[in-house]
């Protein structure tokens, strides 16, 4: 296992980089992050890591001057560098400095991440070897077969080189491929990787078990948290395959209460055939991201085409926001479901949707302003999200993150209440001979009409349209005074359109009619 550090002054780009791959899968283990050279310097001193991966332009000191460091006193240390398109006169800078590699921002793909670390890795193998200890341990062939299966970049005829040498009659057997998926059941914030890798071990004995049980020949390789599997047998049917991939969810689901994702392509009568979906498999294999634990995928439910390029919306992400802060609860949750709908349709692969999603919360609590500022469980949510395997624990976060962002606003004005109502009042004071609704002051001061309805009452004692009328028929009683003044001109001096409504509004107020009260003076 060799050890990586990773630094970069944005966040998301480091938490992205550390969920993008199965870094134990290609031996890696992550040990130290840093958001700026001079503070990744420091913290190389202790972990000494094998390679380092770090962005070139950076506060304090850049990712030139972190690689200038480190080569000067450890040379051994393989450095990639990340860049951005118009950071070229850098990275040519870096390759004076001898980097390793180096990644191109904007075009991190899994796949290429994956090609350039075993690439590093293998490097790293030859140089920790003696030259006369080098010796090539061969993998199993089963294990072999299966990895020859699914990369379409082997011919054929080294696939049947291989199995003649396992003495499989693959020209008369039924075969199929399946996919076990385990990331939607096995939460990373319930199950440590330890206890994940142990339910994986166990279930891929519990498929070898089945399968000598039922003397069928199985080909199977641990993917990350998935177990794919090649089937060879002469009674090999669609049937006895359903019946299979539900018994190993039946019991998935009774020993270790994990339900999985299972994806099956159909029983061909030929590996040439079976062959035809191993496309198919990878397709499904990326959408298993989408579906819900308990689901299975097959040609016949799921066609593999990608149907929509889903693009970041910003304004999608403030109407979510002004919900939000009006205490519409209903509408932000159905702009929410809107995005996820149209995300999951458009398929885009696990780490952008991920990615997409972080950058939603991140934009949302910046439009919240003051209410979210500082607040360290806001940010915790955007890494919560990165490290998460599965659509649907993804959907519940985000439900979770609308629950908290309400009730971190309801709070926040609750302790504020005085001073919103005393705002309210004043403005009250101010534009009473305007036309005055319960929408319009609430949205003076900031707040949902329902909430601002409810905290009025608890603070001044009576509703608003009670505490409005009273100030304008205080305000009346003065002009009233002046006889010169009609009655009209006192109710439209006071914000009364209907002279009728005043009059009935002044006795309910004062217990005298106009012309009793006038006579007063």
């Amino acid at each position: 296992m060799y050890s990586v550090m990773i630094v970069d002054d944005e966040m998301l780009v480091r938490l992205g980089l550390k969920s993008m791959v199965e870094w134990e899968q290609l031996g890696f283990e992550i040990v130290g992050e840093a958001g700026n050279g001079q503070a990744a310097y420091e913290k190389f001193l202790v972990v000494k890591p094998d390679i380092v991966i770090t962005d070139i332009r950076m506060p304090k000191k850049d990712g030139l001057w972190l690689t200038g460091k480190i080569k000067e006193e450890y040379p051994e240390t393989e450095i990639i560098i990340l860049t951005c398109y118009d950071e070229f006169n850098y990275v040519r800078q870096a390759l004076k400095l001898q980097v390793s590699d180096y990644i191109l921002k904007a075009e991190m793909e899994e796949e290429d991440i994956k090609a350039i670390m075993l690439d590093k890795k293998a490097l790293l193998d030859k140089r920790s070897r003696p030259a006369a200890a080098v010796k090539k341990v061969p993998d199993g062939r089963g294990g072999a077969l299966l990895g020859m299966l699914l990369n379409l970049k082997h011919p054929l005829n080294m696939v049947y080189e291989l199995m003649d040498e396992m003495q499989l009659k693959y020209h008369c057997k039924n075969s199929c491929f399946a996919l076990f998926d385990f990331s939607g059941g096995l939460d990373s914030e319930k199950y440590s990787q330890e206890q994940a890798a142990h339910v994986i071990a166990v279930c891929t004995e519990l498929i070898e078990s089945r399968m000598e049980d039922l003397r069928e020949n199985c080909f199977l390789k641990q993917l990350g948290k998935s177990i794919v599997l090649f089937i060879m047998d002469e009674e090999l049917s669609d049937m006895k395959m359903h019946r299979l991939v539900e018994y190993i969810g039946e019991s998935a689901e009774q020993y270790f209460s994990v339900k999985l994702k299972t994806a099956a392509t159909p029983v061909m009568e030929s590996v040439v055939k079976s062959r035809e979906y191993v496309e198919w498999l990878y397709d499904a294999a990326s959408y298993m991201f989408y579906i819900r634990p308990g689901e299975n995928l097959t040609p016949e439910n799921y066609d593999g085409k990608q149907q929509l390029q889903i693009h970041s919306d910003k304004e999608l992400f403030r109407k979510i926001s002004a919900c939000i802060l009006s205490g519409d609860r209903g509408g932000a949750r159905t702009r929410l479901a809107k995005l996820l709908g149209q995300m999951r349709q458009g398929q885009k692969n696990a780490f952008d949707f991920k990615l997409h999603m972080a950058r939603l919360v991140n934009d949302v609590s910046e439009e919240l302003g003051v209410y979210m500022q500082d607040d360290e469980k806001a940010n915790d949510f955007q890494q919560r999200i990165m490290q998460k395997d599965d659509f649907s624990q993804i959907q519940d976060l985000l439900a979770e993150y609308l629950d908290f962002a309400e009730s971190r606003i309801v709070k926040a004005r609750v302790e504020n209440s005085d001073v919103l109502i005393r705002k309210a009042q004043a403005y009250m004071e101010d534009h009473y001979r305007e036309k005055i609704t319960l929408d319009g002051i609430a949205g003076v001061i900031g707040i949902s009409r329902y909430y601002f309805s409810t905290l009025f009452k608890q603070a001044a004692g009576t509703n608003f349209s009670t505490y409005l009328n009273e100030i304008r028929i205080k305000k009346a009683r003065e002009l009233l005074r002046d006889t010169s003044m009609t009655v009209a001109q006192v109710y439209d001096q006071v914000g009364f359109n209907d002279q009728q409504y005043f009059c009935k509004t002044f006795k309910k107020y004062t217990g005298m009619t106009v012309t009793e009260y006038r006579e007063q003076f």
